[in-house]
């Protein structure tokens, strides 16, 4: 007897109902054998003009992208392009064995498109082989809600983290199956391994709880890394002529100056010397950091100059 499957995807009218393998598009993956999404739903949900859907649906299949082929393909069969170009890249012996990941590089996203989990190679190597799909998935679902409020932060508390996952999922699927003895079995297997990746209720602390905040410290690290409107708003560093670092380098050099027995020199002349430096440099490194892009000692020397009045040695009796 033909084998038969239910379609996953919700909307479809046919949902809840076996249909024949031949109704879903064999995939390419070795972990699925046929899609579980019918070619009715596919046609239905998927916009096969779209470059990003084209990308989508051929991901979840396992299937490259190969532009030149697609658009042949497509010209000539509009109405049945996906199924035609997926019979041609089975007869062609050269792309026969060709992954997604073999695609030709489009600067283009992919989308998932339609709405269902499916087994991924990922998985497998997250959680490690002999898992059937059912289990890999609900591995991967347990992982995704568990990692959130568990601090990974070296690759033995990852581990332990999974190790706890493999094992409690298997004792759900006990659990849900009747089977006493074997729940017990994986119960007490679980319950070792979140006490060794210290997950159980009693081993929470209160920084655990409470989010972690517990010092002045994190708090400000979590408002810089989050409040983006409330950066700005803190106190900021204005420019001003009288305390302006300008007037400061002007009186510096001004003071090795006197001491070596040179004449002043002008405001301006310092910032001759001091836009050849600049431009030395960004004719060598460039400006990566912008740290010139909005440089106010340009915009104020006018004011600043103004207010740069030296004193002679005689109104303040000479430096000795």
């Amino acid at each position: 007897m033909a084998r038969k499957i239910i379609c996953l995807h919700e909307t479809c009218n046919k949902f809840g109902i076996a249909q024949p393998e031949t109704a879903f598009y064999a995939s390419n993956s070795s972990l699925l054998k046929r899609y579980p999404v019918c070619k009715q739903c596919i046609e239905k949900n998927v916009d096969l003009n779209k470059l990003s859907e084209i990308l989508g649906i051929l991901q979840q299949l396992d299937y490259p992208y190969l532009p030149k082929v697609w658009t042949q393909v497509s010209e000539q069969y509009p109405d049945a392009t996906l199924a035609r170009y997926l019979a041609e890249l089975k007869r062609n012996a050269n792309t026969r064995k060709m992954r997604f990941s073999e695609s030709e590089k489009i600067d283009e996203d992919k989308s998932g498109i339609l709405d269902i989990d499916v087994v991924t190679n990922e998985m497998v190597e997250l959680f490690g082989d002999g898992y059937s799909p059912k289990q890999l998935l609900a591995m991967n679902r347990k992982y995704k809600f568990l990692k959130k409020d568990f601090d990974e932060t070296t690759s033995m508390h990852t581990e332990s983290l999974l190790n706890f996952i493999r094992l409690k999922v298997m004792e759900e699927e006990s659990i849900a199956s009747g089977n006493v003895d074997e729940a017990k079995k994986w119960s007490s297997m679980s319950s070792t391994a979140a006490t060794q990746c210290g997950i159980t209720p009693s081993q929470l602390k209160k920084a655990d709880l409470i989010g972690g905040i517990t010092t002045f410290g994190e708090l400000t690290q979590i408002i810089e890394e989050n409040a983006h409107g409330v950066i700005p708003l803190l106190p900021q560093f204005k420019f001003d002529p009288l305390d302006s670092v300008d007037f400061n380098l002007y009186c510096y050099l001004e003071y090795c100056r006197h001491l070596e027995g040179k004449d002043p020199c002008s405001y301006e002349d310092i910032y001759k010397f001091y836009d050849k430096k600049k431009a030395d440099y960004i004719a060598k490194t460039g400006d990566p950091h912008d740290i010139f892009k909005h440089d106010p000692t340009e915009a104020n020397r006018e004011r600043i100059a103004k207010f740069i009045k030296m004193p002679d040695d005689n109104e303040i009796g000479g430096i000795e």
